[in-house]
């Protein structure tokens, strides 16, 4: 993927650049995403000169990308089905060249085949992934709290600081109410974009569970019939950021006791009487985040737990549908006059293919 930082050319100097380019970057990781290319550009300029030199990087990397790597994935994906297609071939090859007494023997172990795999198939569940899905949910939440009440040093400072408590702005109490009001905000916004945030990191675990689930139906089916390989599907997006509801403290809570602590800017600030207030407004604002956290972890538990359960059954029937063509497909090479000599030469061509490509 690649990213880019849009208005770089309104940065002051190279190392502001460089320290926005870091934010972002660990923003990016936090989605999962490391190593992103990362590109400082500016729109207004690349609009008036394509080859402006801050763009020109960027657009050198993407048409390399458009033009060699994208390539060369659809040139490894079509390789690995001709490697496929000579299997296959070879297979149907050494069935049309046996006797018929052979042939026979071959039907019968297909049907012997055909039964292992279909109770292979309904061996196989989803429990122990599901199991593994729970614990990186869990675990994953767990990471949340920790980094949200290890930023609420941070959002208490700006919220309780000496700008926004100051003697010539008239009442303090209300001030107060003001500096509170910010705090809760920051942490409703955190909480609530972490626990977004999380989505993606558990949607990225999901998909490579059932990558690894899949080829281990392959693995196991391959020993029954080494040159079946059945098609993953495509799991659909899950989407669980929009199951992820918004966090809001109570309106109704009265913190009065809390910010009564508060007596006066000099034993505030220079005394430090604030790590009272600090103190006492985290202690009543953890249940209420924790509640919000657990909350969340049901609600993307059962919506993932769900579509997974969903894709799961399908994907079992269509492996099952999958198998069951290819059966009969060795069947009718057995049973049915094939033209040898065109698949010979089809193998030929495959396998010159092949070769040229590893010699590269």
């Amino acid at each position: 993927m690649f990213f880019l930082v849009n208005a770089a050319d309104l940065a002051s100097s190279e190392t502001e650049l460089q320290l926005v380019q870091t934010y972002v970057k660990e923003q990016l990781e936090q989605y999962g995403i490391r190593f992103p290319r990362l590109y400082p550009v500016s729109s207004l300029q690349a609009l008036q000169n394509s080859e402006d030199a801050m763009f020109l990087p960027f657009k050198q990397a993407f048409y390399r990308f458009i033009n060699y790597e994208l390539t060369e994935l659809a040139i490894q994906s079509v390789y690995a089905d001709f490697e496929q297609i000579l299997a296959v071939a070879n297979e149907m090859k050494q069935v049309q060249t046996k006797s018929e007494v052979d042939k026979k023997r071959y039907i019968q172990s297909l049907h012997i085949k055909n039964e292992q795999v279909a109770a292979k198939l309904h061996e196989i569940h989803f429990e122990y992934e599901q199991q593994q899905f729970e614990r990186e949910l869990e675990e994953l939440l767990f990471y949340v709290k920790k980094r949200l009440f290890v930023r609420y040093d941070d959002f208490f400072k700006e919220a309780f600081s000496p700008a926004n408590l100051r003697d010539d702005r008239g009442e303090k109490q209300k001030q107060l109410r003001l500096c509170l009001q910010e705090l809760l905000t920051s942490i409703s916004f955190d909480a609530t974009q972490e626990v977004r945030a999380t989505t993606l990191r558990i949607e990225k675990y999901i998909v490579k569970l059932i990558e690894d689930w899949h080829q281990m139906i392959v693995t196991k089916l391959q020993r029954y019939e080494p040159t079946f390989t059945p098609t993953l599907n495509s799991l659909e997006p899950p989407n669980g950021s929009e199951v992820v509801t918004s966090h809001q403290f109570d309106e109704n809570e009265s913190y009065q006791k809390e910010l009564s602590l508060y007596k006066n800017n000099k034993s505030f600030f220079e005394k430090n009487e604030k790590a009272k207030l600090h103190l006492a407004l985290l202690e009543r604002v953890k249940p209420d985040v924790n509640h919000y956290i657990a909350k969340e972890e049901a609600a993307l538990h059962s919506h993932y737990t769900h579509l997974v359960n969903e894709y799961v059954l399908a994907h079992k029937q269509s492996v099952s549908e999958e198998w069951y063509d290819y059966y009969k497909q060795l069947q009718a090479a057995v049973s049915e006059e094939f033209p040898i000599q065109g698949l010979v030469n089809t193998m030929t061509v495959l396998e010159h293919i092949l070769e040229e490509r590893k010699g590269h």
